[in-house]
């Protein structure tokens, strides 16, 4: 499957002064940095020229539900035109471009092939610039990916969540099978992350409404540090147990279950199978209502 587009706070990464601009309704991701800065603060042209391409790119992709090539074809190929102009005189910004092609790829067309390929193209076309000295760092981290998207592809309806044993935030031990019988949902969150905040106040209403028929949840946090959560969790009446390491994507669980987006979601029967992943809203209620009438 590949990652859902409507873009309006995600941003890529890019590893220098400019971030591509792709920003989520939906979702936080692991490749995801704060917003570029304008061209006062200092970009080169060619990162202007970078920026103007990724903000026509962000433009196709805002009204649609799902990247492709397709139809990104003609920003991917002024991305191309870009390199090719600059590769003699700029060689470092034309090798920052093509690090934002090749996030273009692993992030959001779920092509992590694509994107190491292009990372060696870095390495033969740019071998002084800095991206071919990090290039091999590129390249272990959408390995990784890869890793990860096969995980996440695993974990389809029907199929048993894998079993998992942890310390809550309390430090008391927590593992799927203390919740054998129930429903539970196990969602992947954090408190920086705006659409999991957006998405929250549904999960606590569905908390509320359902636990005492037999529903649970099951927080995974991304937080980096304790504090924070356990403000967030306080302020809102999640009284719901929660794990969080404080290794933010860099999780155990983030890993084992191949999360690359937040919010993630998975709605789980009374036996442990996947009913259902990344319900939003009312459909999380009505889910939730259809396993508790069986």
């Amino acid at each position: 499957m590949k990652a859902k587009a409507p873009f309006v706070w995600l941003i890529i990464a890019i590893a220098a002064p400019l971030a591509a601009i792709f920003v989520s309704r939906t979702l936080c991701c692991s490749d995801c940095n704060p917003p570029a800065q304008s061209k006062a603060a200092g970009l080169t042209p060619v990162q202007t020229e970078l920026k103007a391409v990724m903000d026509r790119m962000r433009a196709k992709l805002e009204p649609v539900d799902e990247a492709t090539e397709a139809l990104l074809k003609d920003e991917i190929a002024a991305l191309d035109a870009i390199v090719a102009k600059h590769k003699a005189g700029q060689p470092d910004d034309a090798a920052e471009v093509l690090v934002s092609k090749a996030r273009v790829y692993q992030s959001y067309l779920d092509n992590p092939d694509a994107a190491i390929a292009i990372f060696r193209q870095i390495k033969t076309d740019f071998p002084t610039t800095i991206h071919a000295a990090k290039a091999d760092e590129y390249i272990a981290r959408a390995e990784a990916r890869k890793v990860r998207m096969a995980a996440r592809d695993s974990l389809i309806p029907g199929v048993t969540f894998p079993a998992f044993s942890a310390q809550d935030i309390d430090g008391n031990p927590l593992s799927l099978e203390q919740y054998r019988g129930k429903i539970v949902l196990v969602d992947f969150w954090a408190t920086w992350c705006p659409p999991c905040r957006e998405e929250m106040p549904h999960v606590i209403a569905a908390y509320q409404k359902y636990q005492d028929k037999g529903f649970e949840v099951i927080g995974i946090s991304l937080d980096k540090s304790l504090p924070p959560l356990r403000d967030y969790i306080r302020k809102n009446a999640m009284v719901w147990r929660q794990v969080c390491d404080e290794k933010s994507w860099d999780g155990a669980l983030v890993a084992k279950y191949g999360v690359l987006s937040i919010p993630t979601t998975f709605l789980l029967d009374a036996e442990g199978r996947i009913v259902a992943k990344n319900l939003r809203g009312d459909e999380l209620d009505k889910q939730i209502e259809k396993l508790l009438r069986k």
